[in-house]
């Protein structure tokens, strides 16, 4: 049996909603700075970052939601394709920067007698 997935405002709303308290929690604008992630005009890469995230949490695939839904994006598909593959954005420093904001919150959740483990693959 085929099931068709709805569109639903309501959820929409909600990881909007989710997705932008975490980018003000985690002060993803400042990180991105940090980052070198600068653009000298356009859609701010906070916007960019912002709706590529939350497509990831939608279920949504970049290139099918620019080919069939271009209007869900507040941005064209050169504009994502050059923030995503611009050389001077550092992303490994993002990701570095938003580990560590995370981990220290975890930290803190955690028992001063809890012994600490760190995993690597």
């Amino acid at each position: 049996m085929n099931s068709i997935i709805t569109h639903n405002s309501s959820t929409d709303h909600e990881l909007i909603s989710k997705t932008d308290r975490f980018f003000t929690d985690f002060s993803i604008s400042k990180l991105l700075k940090k980052s070198n992630f600068y653009k000298s005009g356009g859609i701010q890469c906070t916007i960019i970052l912002k709706e590529v995230f939350g497509l990831v949490f939608s279920g949504k695939n970049l290139y099918r939601t620019l080919q069939m839904n271009p209007n869900d994006l507040s941005f064209k598909q050169n504009t994502v394709y050059r923030f995503l593959n611009n050389s001077t954005f550092n992303w490994s420093r993002l990701l570095m920067l938003l580990v560590t904001q995370i981990i220290t919150i975890l930290n803190d959740l955690t028992s001063v007698d809890r012994k600490k483990l760190m995993i690597l693959p």
